[in-house]
Protein backbone atom coordinates (compact mmCIF):
# COMPACT_ATOMS: atom_id res chain seq x y z
CA UNK A 1 0.00 0.00 0.00
CA UNK A 2 1.86 2.89 -1.06
CA UNK A 3 2.03 5.25 1.77
CA UNK A 4 0.11 7.42 3.27
CA UNK A 5 -3.32 5.91 3.25
CA UNK A 6 -6.11 8.23 3.38
CA UNK A 7 -9.76 8.00 4.36
CA UNK A 8 -12.12 10.80 3.19
CA UNK A 9 -14.84 13.04 5.13
CA UNK A 10 -18.27 14.96 3.39
CA UNK A 11 -18.45 18.44 4.83
CA UNK A 12 -21.47 20.21 3.98
CA UNK A 13 -21.18 23.55 4.38
CA UNK A 14 -24.22 26.02 4.66
CA UNK A 15 -22.07 29.34 5.82
CA UNK A 16 -18.59 30.03 6.70
CA UNK A 17 -19.36 29.05 10.03
CA UNK A 18 -21.71 26.15 9.84
CA UNK A 19 -20.37 22.86 8.90
CA UNK A 20 -22.10 18.94 9.22
CA UNK A 21 -18.84 16.39 8.49
CA UNK A 22 -19.91 13.29 7.21
CA UNK A 23 -17.63 10.28 7.57
CA UNK A 24 -17.72 7.99 4.15
CA UNK A 25 -17.74 4.60 3.83
CA UNK A 26 -14.99 3.32 2.44
CA UNK A 27 -16.76 0.93 -0.32
CA UNK A 28 -18.61 3.71 -1.34
CA UNK A 29 -17.65 5.22 -4.91
CA UNK A 30 -14.52 2.72 -5.64
CA UNK A 31 -13.93 4.65 -8.88
CA UNK A 32 -12.36 7.96 -6.98
CA UNK A 33 -8.84 6.55 -5.92
CA UNK A 34 -6.90 7.71 -2.56
CA UNK A 35 -4.64 10.49 -4.50
CA UNK A 36 -4.59 13.92 -3.61
CA UNK A 37 -7.50 16.04 -2.84
CA UNK A 38 -11.09 16.22 -4.72
CA UNK A 39 -13.13 18.75 -4.24
CA UNK A 40 -16.61 18.86 -5.48
CA UNK A 41 -18.77 22.40 -5.36
CA UNK A 42 -22.05 23.44 -5.84
CA UNK A 43 -23.53 27.15 -5.77
CA UNK A 44 -20.33 28.56 -6.73
CA UNK A 45 -22.10 31.57 -8.31
CA UNK A 46 -23.89 32.39 -4.45
CA UNK A 47 -21.80 32.06 -1.55
CA UNK A 48 -25.09 31.53 0.62
CA UNK A 49 -26.02 28.33 -0.77
CA UNK A 50 -24.45 24.74 0.37
CA UNK A 51 -21.24 23.80 -0.50
CA UNK A 52 -20.35 20.07 -0.53
CA UNK A 53 -16.51 19.22 -0.33
CA UNK A 54 -14.46 16.05 0.22
CA UNK A 55 -11.22 16.08 1.80
CA UNK A 56 -8.58 13.85 2.96
CA UNK A 57 -6.68 13.09 6.22
CA UNK A 58 -3.96 10.78 7.18
CA UNK A 59 -4.38 7.46 9.16
CA UNK A 60 -2.47 5.11 10.81
CA UNK A 61 -0.96 2.20 8.43
CA UNK A 62 -1.84 -0.85 8.74
CA UNK A 63 1.73 -2.36 10.31
CA UNK A 64 1.68 -5.53 7.97
CA UNK A 65 0.69 -2.84 5.02
CA UNK A 66 4.00 -1.17 6.09
CA UNK A 67 6.01 -4.17 6.54
CA UNK A 68 5.24 -5.07 3.07
CA UNK A 69 6.19 -2.31 1.63
CA UNK A 70 9.53 -2.27 3.16
CA UNK A 71 10.33 -5.41 2.19
CA UNK A 72 9.17 -4.58 -1.18
CA UNK A 73 11.98 -1.41 -1.56
CA UNK A 74 14.68 -3.81 0.37
CA UNK A 75 14.38 -6.53 -2.71
CA UNK A 76 14.84 -3.88 -5.18
CA UNK A 77 17.74 -1.53 -3.15
CA UNK A 78 21.64 -2.04 -3.34
CA UNK A 79 22.07 -3.14 0.54
CA UNK A 80 24.75 -0.65 0.77
CA UNK A 81 22.74 2.45 0.47
CA UNK A 82 21.89 1.67 4.70
CA UNK A 83 25.66 2.43 5.29
CA UNK A 84 25.20 5.92 4.19
CA UNK A 85 21.63 6.62 5.34
CA UNK A 86 20.55 8.88 7.71
CA UNK A 87 17.52 10.48 9.49
CA UNK A 88 16.47 13.96 7.79
CA UNK A 89 14.51 14.61 11.05
CA UNK A 90 16.40 12.91 14.05
CA UNK A 91 19.80 12.86 12.23
CA UNK A 92 20.67 9.41 13.24
CA UNK A 93 21.04 6.01 10.51
CA UNK A 94 18.51 4.49 9.12
CA UNK A 95 18.61 0.90 9.05
CA UNK A 96 17.40 -2.22 6.26
CA UNK A 97 13.61 -1.48 8.14
CA UNK A 98 13.81 2.26 6.99
CA UNK A 99 13.65 3.31 11.26
CA UNK A 100 16.12 5.26 12.46
CA UNK A 101 18.25 5.06 15.67
CA UNK A 102 16.06 7.55 17.38
CA UNK A 103 13.07 5.82 16.35
CA UNK A 104 11.47 7.64 13.53
CA UNK A 105 9.73 5.18 11.13
CA UNK A 106 10.20 6.06 7.36
CA UNK A 107 8.24 4.59 4.28
CA UNK A 108 8.40 2.95 0.63
CA UNK A 109 6.08 3.03 -2.05
CA UNK A 110 5.52 -0.47 -3.47
CA UNK A 111 8.18 0.92 -6.34
CA UNK A 112 10.66 1.05 -4.52
CA UNK A 113 10.91 4.50 -3.98
CA UNK A 114 12.39 5.61 -0.12
CA UNK A 115 10.51 8.35 1.45
CA UNK A 116 12.44 10.07 2.76
CA UNK A 117 11.52 13.43 3.13
CA UNK A 118 11.88 16.20 6.24
CA UNK A 119 9.20 16.26 8.25
CA UNK A 120 9.86 19.93 8.72
CA UNK A 121 6.89 22.28 7.92
CA UNK A 122 8.23 24.71 5.60
CA UNK A 123 6.12 27.93 4.35
CA UNK A 124 7.12 26.78 1.05
CA UNK A 125 5.17 23.92 0.63
CA UNK A 126 2.13 26.51 1.28
CA UNK A 127 2.87 27.74 -2.06
CA UNK A 128 3.58 24.69 -3.85
CA UNK A 129 0.24 23.17 -2.84
CA UNK A 130 -2.10 26.09 -4.32
CA UNK A 131 -4.46 25.58 -6.71
CA UNK A 132 -2.42 27.09 -9.25
CA UNK A 133 0.03 24.69 -9.25
CA UNK A 134 -1.94 21.93 -8.61
CA UNK A 135 -3.28 22.71 -12.26
CA UNK A 136 0.70 22.96 -13.39
CA UNK A 137 1.46 20.11 -12.21
CA UNK A 138 -1.40 18.34 -13.64
CA UNK A 139 0.29 19.20 -17.06
CA UNK A 140 3.27 17.15 -15.69
CA UNK A 141 3.66 14.80 -19.13
CA UNK A 142 3.52 17.98 -21.38
CA UNK A 143 6.22 19.93 -19.23
CA UNK A 144 8.48 16.16 -19.76
CA UNK A 145 8.23 16.00 -23.59
CA UNK A 146 8.23 20.22 -23.83
CA UNK A 147 11.96 20.62 -21.62
CA UNK A 148 13.20 17.35 -21.71
CA UNK A 149 12.20 15.92 -25.44
CA UNK A 150 14.64 17.23 -28.10
CA UNK A 151 11.71 18.24 -30.25
CA UNK A 152 11.85 21.64 -29.08
CA UNK A 153 15.07 23.97 -28.55
CA UNK A 154 14.54 23.84 -24.64
CA UNK A 155 14.53 19.99 -24.59
CA UNK A 156 17.48 20.35 -26.73
CA UNK A 157 19.06 22.65 -24.53
CA UNK A 158 18.22 20.09 -21.24
CA UNK A 159 19.74 17.43 -22.95
CA UNK A 160 22.98 19.23 -23.53
CA UNK A 161 23.34 19.56 -19.54
CA UNK A 162 22.16 16.13 -19.04
CA UNK A 163 25.02 14.50 -21.20
CA UNK A 164 27.23 16.30 -18.45
CA UNK A 165 26.83 13.00 -16.50
CA UNK A 166 29.25 10.91 -18.62
CA UNK A 167 31.85 12.25 -16.57
CA UNK A 168 30.97 10.28 -13.60
CA UNK A 169 30.85 6.93 -16.06
CA UNK A 170 34.80 6.34 -14.58
CA UNK A 171 34.34 6.72 -10.85
CA UNK A 172 34.96 3.44 -8.71
CA UNK A 173 32.40 0.91 -8.99
CA UNK A 174 31.26 0.99 -5.01
CA UNK A 175 30.76 4.90 -4.84
CA UNK A 176 27.92 6.30 -5.26
CA UNK A 177 26.62 9.25 -7.08
CA UNK A 178 23.86 11.50 -6.25
CA UNK A 179 21.72 13.50 -8.63
CA UNK A 180 20.08 16.34 -6.99
CA UNK A 181 16.85 17.21 -8.65
CA UNK A 182 16.85 13.93 -10.67
CA UNK A 183 13.15 14.42 -12.20
CA UNK A 184 11.78 11.89 -14.16
CA UNK A 185 15.61 10.49 -14.63
CA UNK A 186 16.14 11.80 -18.90
CA UNK A 187 20.23 11.66 -17.70
CA UNK A 188 20.59 8.93 -16.90
CA UNK A 189 20.81 7.27 -19.94
CA UNK A 190 23.90 8.67 -20.11
CA UNK A 191 25.44 6.60 -17.28
CA UNK A 192 26.86 2.91 -17.91
CA UNK A 193 26.21 1.94 -14.21
CA UNK A 194 23.37 2.82 -12.17
CA UNK A 195 23.49 0.34 -9.49
CA UNK A 196 25.11 2.80 -7.17
CA UNK A 197 23.36 5.77 -8.65
CA UNK A 198 20.89 7.83 -6.18
CA UNK A 199 18.25 10.25 -7.71
CA UNK A 200 16.91 12.14 -5.00
CA UNK A 201 13.74 14.69 -6.13
CA UNK A 202 11.06 16.23 -4.16
CA UNK A 203 8.16 15.50 -7.26
CA UNK A 204 6.87 11.75 -6.76
CA UNK A 205 5.45 11.17 -10.24
CA UNK A 206 8.28 12.06 -11.39
CA UNK A 207 10.45 9.84 -9.12
CA UNK A 208 7.73 6.73 -10.10
CA UNK A 209 9.06 7.59 -13.80
CA UNK A 210 12.44 7.33 -12.55
CA UNK A 211 11.97 3.96 -11.06
CA UNK A 212 9.87 2.44 -14.33
CA UNK A 213 12.48 3.43 -16.57
CA UNK A 214 15.44 2.08 -13.93
CA UNK A 215 14.34 0.20 -11.12
CA UNK A 216 18.07 -1.18 -10.67
CA UNK A 217 18.39 2.54 -9.29
CA UNK A 218 17.78 4.27 -6.09
CA UNK A 219 14.82 6.50 -5.75
CA UNK A 220 14.64 9.10 -3.12
CA UNK A 221 11.45 11.53 -2.15
CA UNK A 222 14.01 14.30 -0.17
CA UNK A 223 14.69 17.47 0.22
CA UNK A 224 17.94 19.21 -1.10
CA UNK A 225 18.03 21.01 2.06
CA UNK A 226 17.78 18.45 4.49
CA UNK A 227 19.58 15.57 2.49
CA UNK A 228 19.16 11.83 4.24
CA UNK A 229 23.10 11.05 4.31
CA UNK A 230 25.40 11.05 6.78
CA UNK A 231 28.57 13.41 7.12
CA UNK A 232 31.17 13.28 4.03
CA UNK A 233 29.75 9.77 3.15
CA UNK A 234 28.63 11.42 -0.55
CA UNK A 235 31.90 11.30 -3.06
CA UNK A 236 30.19 12.55 -6.51
CA UNK A 237 27.18 14.59 -6.87
CA UNK A 238 25.34 15.76 -10.37
CA UNK A 239 22.47 18.39 -10.21
CA UNK A 240 21.05 19.41 -13.53
CA UNK A 241 18.77 22.37 -13.73
CA UNK A 242 18.09 22.32 -10.34
CA UNK A 243 19.36 24.92 -8.13
CA UNK A 244 17.56 27.62 -9.72
CA UNK A 245 14.51 26.52 -8.10
CA UNK A 246 15.54 25.81 -4.22
CA UNK A 247 13.68 28.30 -2.34
CA UNK A 248 16.41 27.76 0.68
CA UNK A 249 19.40 28.15 -1.54
CA UNK A 250 21.57 28.62 1.57
CA UNK A 251 20.36 25.57 3.40
CA UNK A 252 20.82 22.80 0.40
CA UNK A 253 24.20 24.04 -0.33
CA UNK A 254 25.12 23.66 3.16
CA UNK A 255 23.31 20.77 3.44
CA UNK A 256 25.76 19.42 0.09
CA UNK A 257 28.86 20.67 1.90
CA UNK A 258 28.13 18.15 5.08
CA UNK A 259 27.13 14.94 3.48
CA UNK A 260 30.11 14.95 1.10
CA UNK A 261 33.55 14.07 1.38
CA UNK A 262 36.74 15.65 1.66
CA UNK A 263 37.42 15.18 -1.70
CA UNK A 264 34.10 14.91 -3.63
CA UNK A 265 33.37 15.88 -6.90
CA UNK A 266 30.93 17.93 -7.72
CA UNK A 267 29.28 19.20 -10.35
CA UNK A 268 26.27 21.65 -11.00
CA UNK A 269 24.77 22.97 -14.24
CA UNK A 270 22.08 25.51 -14.21
CA UNK A 271 20.73 27.69 -17.09
CA UNK A 272 21.49 31.67 -17.30
CA UNK A 273 18.80 32.84 -14.90
CA UNK A 274 19.27 36.54 -15.05
CA UNK A 275 21.31 36.53 -18.51
CA UNK A 276 19.88 34.47 -22.10
CA UNK A 277 17.70 31.91 -20.72
CA UNK A 278 14.50 34.75 -19.44
CA UNK A 279 15.15 35.92 -22.73
CA UNK A 280 14.75 32.61 -24.50
CA UNK A 281 11.42 31.76 -21.78
CA UNK A 282 9.98 35.20 -22.92
CA UNK A 283 10.22 33.99 -26.72
CA UNK A 284 9.65 30.86 -26.18
CA UNK A 285 7.93 29.01 -23.48
CA UNK A 286 5.75 31.94 -22.20
CA UNK A 287 3.76 32.50 -25.18
CA UNK A 288 3.51 28.50 -25.99
CA UNK A 289 2.34 27.85 -22.84
CA UNK A 290 -0.03 31.16 -22.25
CA UNK A 291 -1.57 30.00 -25.24
CA UNK A 292 -2.19 26.12 -24.78
CA UNK A 293 -2.57 27.04 -21.13
CA UNK A 294 -4.66 30.21 -20.57
CA UNK A 295 -5.82 28.98 -17.18
CA UNK A 296 -2.21 28.86 -16.25
CA UNK A 297 -0.50 32.18 -14.30
CA UNK A 298 2.65 31.41 -16.23
CA UNK A 299 4.39 34.33 -15.06
CA UNK A 300 3.33 33.82 -11.23
CA UNK A 301 4.93 30.12 -11.94
CA UNK A 302 8.01 31.29 -13.22
CA UNK A 303 8.47 33.76 -10.59
CA UNK A 304 7.93 30.81 -8.16
CA UNK A 305 9.87 28.10 -9.61
CA UNK A 306 12.84 30.41 -10.56
CA UNK A 307 14.13 32.00 -7.65
CA UNK A 308 17.58 32.01 -7.79
CA UNK A 309 19.92 33.20 -10.40
CA UNK A 310 23.52 31.67 -11.67
CA UNK A 311 25.18 34.29 -10.29
CA UNK A 312 23.46 33.83 -6.59
CA UNK A 313 24.04 30.38 -7.19
CA UNK A 314 27.78 30.63 -7.62
CA UNK A 315 28.14 33.26 -4.60
CA UNK A 316 26.73 30.49 -1.89
CA UNK A 317 28.51 27.79 -3.43
CA UNK A 318 31.83 29.77 -2.87
CA UNK A 319 31.03 30.49 0.25
CA UNK A 320 31.50 26.82 1.23
CA UNK A 321 33.53 25.90 -1.73
CA UNK A 322 35.83 26.16 -3.98
CA UNK A 323 34.40 26.91 -7.38
CA UNK A 324 35.32 26.51 -11.33
CA UNK A 325 32.93 28.20 -13.75
CA UNK A 326 32.76 27.29 -17.38
CA UNK A 327 29.87 27.92 -19.65
CA UNK A 328 28.08 27.05 -22.66
CA UNK A 329 27.63 26.96 -25.92
CA UNK A 330 30.44 30.35 -26.17
CA UNK A 331 32.51 30.06 -23.62
CA UNK A 332 33.03 33.62 -22.90
CA UNK A 333 32.62 34.71 -19.15
CA UNK A 334 29.08 35.83 -19.26
CA UNK A 335 25.45 34.56 -18.80
CA UNK A 336 24.13 37.48 -21.33
CA UNK A 337 25.66 35.06 -24.28
CA UNK A 338 25.39 31.48 -22.74
CA UNK A 339 22.34 29.38 -22.05
CA UNK A 340 24.36 27.29 -19.61
CA UNK A 341 26.64 27.70 -16.54
CA UNK A 342 28.21 24.77 -15.13
CA UNK A 343 30.16 24.93 -11.52
CA UNK A 344 32.20 22.02 -10.69
CA UNK A 345 32.97 22.76 -6.79
CA UNK A 346 35.53 21.15 -4.07
CA UNK A 347 35.48 21.70 -0.66
CA UNK A 348 37.85 24.63 0.64
CA UNK A 349 41.05 23.43 1.91
CA UNK A 350 42.13 24.70 5.56
CA UNK A 351 44.62 27.80 4.97
CA UNK A 352 47.72 27.76 6.43
CA UNK A 353 46.67 29.96 9.43
CA UNK A 354 43.58 27.70 10.35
Amino acid sequence: MIVPRTRSKWSLKTSPILSIVVPRAPDVWPWVGWRGFISLSVGCLYPGLPRVSRAWYPVAQDPMDRRDAVETARMSINRDLFSILQSPDDHTPIGPDLRSEGGLAYEATPEGILMLASRRPTPAAAVYASEMFSRWNGLLQDRIDYYTKKRSIAGRLANASYRRIRQFNVRPQSAWLLDIGCGDGAQAEDLSDRRNYVGLDRNLARLRIFKQRYPEATAIHGDASALPFRSGSVSYVYSSNTFEHLWYLKDAIMDLCRVTAEDAQIRIIVPTEGGLWNLGRQLLSRPRFMKKYPDIDFDFISHVEHCNNARQIRRTLETFFEVRTSYWPTRVPTVMVNVLVEYNCRHRRPSPMD
